[in-house]
Formats: C-alpha cells, sequence, structure tokens
C-alpha cells in the first residue's frame, strides 16, 4: 500500500524548541494532508477526489465510524463515479452503522446542494450532477445533531478502471 514515513535521526543541526514547535507541527501536517490527498487521488482508476466531512457527533468515535462508513461504501463509490447525486447510498452506509441516528435530524449536502433535511428534499439534480462531472473534488457535509465533534474523510470514486486493474493483477 501508498505510505509515507517521517523519520527524526537526530542527525541534522536543526533543533525544534517551544519557538518553532508549533509551526513545525502546523507544515508538517500540511505536508502529511497533501501526500494523503495525493495517494486517494492516485487510486487505481480514480476520477474524483471526495471529501466527506462529519459534523456534529457524539463523540470523534462516532464522527470518524460515520466517515469511514461512507468512504468505503462501495455504492456511495460507484454512484459518485456515475455522477449520481444519491443521497440514499450516502444514508444507507451510516444506517447499517446501528448507532440510533435520528435521520429527522440530519442534513446531507453534496457541494452546496442541500440534498436531504430531515427528510429527502427536491434539489437541482441536473446541476447537482453537473457538479459531480465537473469537478474532480467532491466535498460531501454531513451533520448529524447530535454533538460537537466533527471528523474528515477522503476516498475516491470506484469504476471500470478499477475493477479492471484488479481484475487483471496477479501475484
Amino acid at each position: 500500500n501508498d505510505s509515507f514515513v517521517v523519520v527524526a535521526t537526530g542527525e541534522s543541526n536543526v533543533e525544534i524548541n517551544e519557538t518553532n514547535r508549533v509551526y513545525f507541527a502546523k507544515k508538517l501536517y500540511e505536508v502529511a494532508l497533501e501526500l494523503a490527498k495525493m495517494i486517494v487521488k492516485d487510486g487505481e482508476g480514480a476520477t474524483k477526489l471526495i471529501e466527506i466531512n462529519v459534523f456534529q457527533a457524539s463523540s470523534k468515535e462516532e464522527a470518524k465510524k460515520v466517515g469511514q462508513a461512507i468512504a468505503t461504501s462501495n455504492l456511495f463509490k460507484t454512484a459518485m463515479f456515475g455522477n449520481d447525486p444519491n443521497w440514499g447510498r450516502i444514508l444507507s452506509a451510516v444506517g447499517q452503522l446501528h448507532l440510533d441516528i435520528d435521520f429527522s435530524k440530519v442534513k446531507l449536502y453534496l457541494g452546496d446542494f442541500l440534498l436531504y433535511d430531515g427528510e429527502p428534499l427536491n434539489f437541482d439534480r441536473k446541476s447537482a450532477v453537473e457538479y459531480l462531472k465537473n469537478n474532480q473534488e467532491v466535498v460531501i457535509n454531513l451533520y448529524l445533531k447530535r454533538g460537537e465533534e466533527e471528523w474528515t474523510f477522503y476516498t475516491c470514486d470506484l469504476g471500470y478502471k478499477y475493477v479492471e486493474i484488479n481484475a487483471e493483477y496477479t501475484t
């Protein structure tokens, strides 16, 4: 699997102290986040980088579980590849966690499109499809209204090329 590693050997003359520690941590985080996004974008056959933001969860663990459930859902990932603003595939991935989430309080956005606000909404489907077609970076914002915690996941879509590459791969 793709990965990157930071190693501190102590061989340089650079000293991390109270003055530059926060700056160093911030810059290291920025580099790590960009590398993580590059790894996702480079997924076999990927056409979209998808950012999934889970807000207002009851705990960090809950926010992380919800984000991961969406990010790893093959039905969601194929809908993104097909440029389908299918709110049902997103919320069904969350529902499979059995976290007793009150979906009548949930809000779900695809970019600037509010797809679900306690119930399915009539949204400009044609424009939402165009958003998916015309953007290689897609944002999903999910508000659970259960607390103050949040988490962000990055994933990619799942299309024909992924299946082709992995079906032909052998060890």
